[in-house]
């Protein structure tokens, strides 16, 4: 992501709170979020650049860029090279756009006896996740943190109700459920659930394409697990990536993966799964040589499972 200043980029006008529990790179996607939600940011409008903002809202560099990606996988933001930098999606109508689509909205619903109220329900539920017309699927991880991360993959997707199953907390889901489950965890819920397996529909997992473009000019990447052979399968999966044959990537086993990040060398990432860097505190989360490997589902293989599940897609 380019730092290069796009011309006439606007301020950020909002409040972080380093006390909240909220992660401050989540504070800050989601004051821009509202931002363009409102149409005080139009579609083409420029993010101001990453080390601007770091200074100006007084955090890591590394927070602000984390901030952006959310923005970008949620489609309300775009990234791009030179001058250009992170603006506004094309695709996020403003605040007029919405006020016209509602009308719209609202007029052909009252020509077919459709109350406001109704509609405005209905939003609701689908903006909620809960407006699926009866399709559930649960979503079986082992971290609440994946959990949310791959319903919210598979809500951009489909209109279906996603519920969380984290393995060894929650209880299973009813019998008859669809669940879905990474390949990763196999030996898990065969442990777990073994009256369940067969029924469980896996899924192929990767990191997110452009996850490495992220950590530019580094000297050495260095995957963080509990155990070497973990950290050797995480590492694998990074080296898969385009652009990654440029990389130096190494795998190391860590008891305490904060200590360990404390002392990484200089030109050193320390890159952590989404298990390992949900249980570690924001003061190691929002430095600038600390990168969460976000893990993303086979869009292709998601697209099958909808067809076969009867899911409507959104």
């Amino acid at each position: 992501m380019s730092e290069t200043a796009p011309d006439a980029a606007p301020r950020p006008i909002l409040e972080i709170d380093p006390s909240s529990e909220a992660p401050l790179y989540q504070q800050i996607a989601e004051g821009i979020r509202a931002r363009i939600e409102s149409g005080a940011l139009s579609p083409g409008d420029a993010l101001e650049p990453l080390r601007e903002a770091a200074e100006r809202w007084g955090v890591n560099l590394h927070t602000v860029r984390h901030a952006y990606t959310a923005l970008a996988r949620a489609g309300l933001v775009e990234t791009g090279r030179g001058p250009r930098g992170t603006r506004v999606s094309a695709r996020g109508p403003g605040v007029g756009e919405i006020d016209g689509l509602i009308d719209q909205l609202v007029s052909a619903a009252g020509a077919a006896g459709v109350s406001a109220d109704a509609i405005a329900e209905r939003v609701r539920r689908r903006a909620a996740g809960t407006g699926s017309g009866g399709a559930t699927a649960w979503v079986a991880e082992c971290s609440a943190w994946q959990c949310r991360a791959h319903i919210e993959q598979l809500r951009t997707q489909f209109d279906v109700e996603a519920r969380a199953c984290v393995l060894g907390v929650d209880d299973p889901p009813p019998a008859g459920s669809v669940i879905l489950a990474t390949f990763f965890h196999y030996n898990d819920i065969r442990r777990l659930w073994p009256e369940r397996l067969r029924s469980v529909r896996f899924v192929t997992i990767a990191p997110r394409a452009g996850l490495l473009d992220e950590c530019a000019g580094a000297r050495r990447l260095v995957v963080l697990e509990a155990d070497e052979p973990t950290a050797e399968n995480v590492a694998a999966d990074l080296r898969a990536l385009p652009g990654a044959g440029a990389m130096t990537i190494e795998a190391r086993a860590s008891s305490d993966v904060a200590s360990s990040v404390a002392a990484m060398k200089t030109g050193e990432v320390a890159l952590l799964a989404p298990r390992v860097w949900s249980g570690l505190p924001e003061s190691v989360r929002s430095r600038g040589d600390v990168v969460e490997i976000v893990y993303e589902w086979d869009r292709a293989e998601l697209r099958v499972l909808g067809a076969q599940e009867g899911w409507r897609s959104v």
